[in-house]
């Protein structure tokens, strides 16, 4: 009867743990790959959804005229307006049901939306748009063809840059007005 020597069973074990630490690192790294993605996968698909969610709502925002059918309404500072910046990271219009929306980002790095009553009224609602997991570190919209004198099309560009993990991930999209901003 023929047995293995120290020399080779030595050698099989060696080989064998190789094996099996080169196997355990590649699937540690995969798991690994794997939570990034779909770390950034959440980020996209809320990044989305609250970009979506802004979009329509600016697409769809009325001119603030205080002459319209005899009634006053005083969402914006100028008359014939369809949007106001404040400031940077807020942007302020009449929604498609007469109330004053506004976009803004928190003192908390979270995007926010409030609805309000004309003339800044009560409000209705005072929602956040991303998660506490997310940090929005800059907003910012630029408003072209805000003003009924420009005879240019409304329209918004929002930039966003959010902050996750360690890891910085830009957004910038530009959404125009649905109605035809013509003169009346």
């Amino acid at each position: 009867m023929k047995g293995f020597t120290l020399i080779e069973l030595l050698v099989v074990i060696f080989i064998f743990s190789m094996a099996i630490g080169s196997i355990s690192g590649i699937f540690i790294s995969g798991i690994s790959s794997q939570r990034r993605v779909l770390e950034e996968q959440e980020i996209l698909n809320e990044i989305s959804y609250a970009l979506e969610y802004m979009g329509r709502a600016i697409r769809m925002a009325k001119k603030d005229d205080i002459s319209f059918g005899g009634q006053i309404r005083n969402c914006l500072s100028q008359n014939k307006a369809n949007y106001e910046t404040p400031t940077q990271d807020q942007i302020v219009f009449r929604n498609y049901q007469n109330q004053c929306q506004r976009f803004y980002l928190s003192g908390e790095g979270r995007l926010k939306e409030e609805k309000r009553t004309d003339g800044g009224g009560s409000i209705i609602s005072n929602l956040d748009l991303t998660s506490p997991n997310l940090k929005i570190t800059s907003l910012k919209f630029k408003v072209l063809g805000e003003h009924q004198e420009d005879y240019y099309q409304p329209r918004v560009t929002i930039f966003m840059e959010v902050e996750r993990g360690g890891r910085k991930i830009q957004f910038q999209t530009t959404v125009s007005q649905r109605d035809l901003d013509v003169e009346y």
